[in-house]
């Protein structure tokens, strides 16, 4: 049974009680009631006895500890356990600012307080409203968006932004429930479903045509800035890997021509080799100084995405407003890591095995590289319908108004696949008792010839 006393000067309680060691403890009651100090006593040890009884697991008691500190500390500690594991500082500020957002909006201050109502809730605001702005008039979103007009700041966000605040709340919930901060997942299963971003897209983004590479490189001329923007092309990487690249990664004289990106240079924090076209070794060798150090950057001087709009203006391939593209009249747009995207859907056009065109684009899974980073037009697929051979035994019935050109009477038909010279001729031997309508129509399929491919190297 617990007891208490009073220390000299004090006006507080002090309860004496056993914990589950047998031993006697003395804690303040912070209470002047003698009657509520007692109070407090016995629940103190009756739950010294459930946890000796094994009724209150070790993990419930380090949460009920960690439930009395302030929600800025449990943020800290997690941040810094993100650190160890060597992501890139961008995703961690964008971690930091997605947790921020969420706990300034909700008034969160304690752990306690995360359910997922109110991280439904938030989602919710994001993109209907916009974040929730601060008493002093700014929004709770990154450095850079602060700066911007109180209307501006406080526009509806993107499905996608939501589901990343999503994802850092979760992942922030998760690391609590491993430090045994937490004792139970607040969240669990799909309590907090994900956004559809596929309805809810701000930025489209497009590959480049090769008419428009043509017309921006023929705009930059001799400027350092076109070397940058083929490689970018030809390399596929990305504007922060080819601003750090140096000269100490790039091989290009013993084996395999490749540059070899260090861990600290790429987005996945992984070290990775990226085969070299024969263009972009020309390029290389034309950009590398005689004197080059291998800690020196290839790249001196990198453009900046407003220099790009600025040469995609001039060159009559994307207007500018201001200090932003002007979508075109499908909503999409040209950027730098469009350039990117350019080399994927090159790629799909040139047959490229899907495995291959995943590992020069280094991604993770080939879903990425089909869906975000191949722009396939509705040309190029009936380009490759053509090439399947005719339906033995089906004349097909072609309209006055899309009849083909006829073929010229005497013409030999060559075929460009190997191997089948002997056989486009008897096909096109065979096609003369056939009607000149569909002549045409046959030995145009019998050609199977292949598209040009696109070269940057001029």
């Amino acid at each position: 049974m617990p007891t208490l006393f009073k220390r000299p000067r004090s006006p507080y309680w002090i309860i004496r009680y056993v914990d589950r060691h047998g031993q006697p403890k003395e804690r303040s009651s912070k209470c002047r009631d003698r009657r509520r100090a007692l109070g407090i006593g016995h629940d103190l040890e009756e739950r010294e006895r459930d946890i000796r009884a094994g009724r209150i697991s070790p993990a419930e008691i380090d949460a009920e500890s960690a439930a009395l500190r302030p929600i800025s500390e449990h943020l800290e500690a997690h941040l810094a356990a993100e650190t160890e594991r060597k992501l890139h500082p961008r995703h961690l500020a964008g971690k930091r600012a997605s947790l921020v957002r969420y706990f300034e909006a909700e008034r969160i201050r304690y752990l306690g307080e995360i359910d997922a109502e109110s991280i439904r809730r938030h989602m919710r605001h994001l993109v209907e409203v916009g974040p929730r702005v601060a008493e002093d008039g700014r929004a709770t979103r990154r450095r850079d968006e602060q700066r911007r007009s109180r209307d501006e700041a406080t526009r509806p966000l993107s499905a996608r932004t939501a589901n990343a605040v999503r994802s850092s709340v979760l992942r922030f919930l998760s690391w609590a429930v491993e430090e045994r901060r937490l004792a139970v997942h607040p969240c669990p299963g799909r309590s907090v479903p994900m956004l559809n971003e596929a309805t809810d897209r701000r930025r489209l983004r497009r590959p480049y045509t090769d008419a428009e590479l043509e017309a921006l490189l023929r705009h930059v001329g001799r400027a350092p800035r076109a070397n940058v923007y083929r490689l970018a092309v030809l390399t596929g990487l990305r504007r922060e890997e080819l601003a750090l690249l140096r000269w100490g990664d790039v091989e290009l004289a013993d084996g395999e021509p490749c540059l070899r990106l260090r861990a600290n240079t790429t987005k996945n924090r992984k070290a990775e080799s990226v085969p070299l076209h024969p263009d972009a070794i020309a390029i290389l060798e034309e950009m590398r100084p005689e004197d080059a150090e291998a800690r020196d950057r290839v790249v001196g001087r990198m453009p900046t995405v407003l220099q790009l709009y600025r040469d995609l203006d001039a060159a009559g391939v994307q207007r500018l407003e201001g200090r932003r593209a002007v979508p075109d009249a499908g909503g999409r747009v040209l950027d730098f890591h469009a350039f990117r995207t350019t080399l994927g859907t090159m790629l799909a056009k040139a047959g490229v095995p899907p495995l291959h065109a995943k590992r020069i684009m280094r991604h993770a899974s080939i879903e990425t590289t089909d869906r975000h980073y191949t722009g396939l037009e509705l040309s190029d697929l009936g380009r490759q319908l053509e090439r399947l051979d005719p339906i033995r035994g089906v004349r097909p019935k072609v309209r006055p108004h899309c009849a083909p050109k006829r073929a010229i009477p005497g013409e030999t038909v060559r075929d460009a696949r190997p191997g089948r010279d002997d056989a486009s001729r008897s096909e096109v031997a065979s096609l003369a008792r056939l009607g000149d309508d569909v002549r045409g129509v046959a030995s145009k399929r019998v050609k199977g010839l292949e598209p040009s491919t696109f070269s940057l190297g001029s």
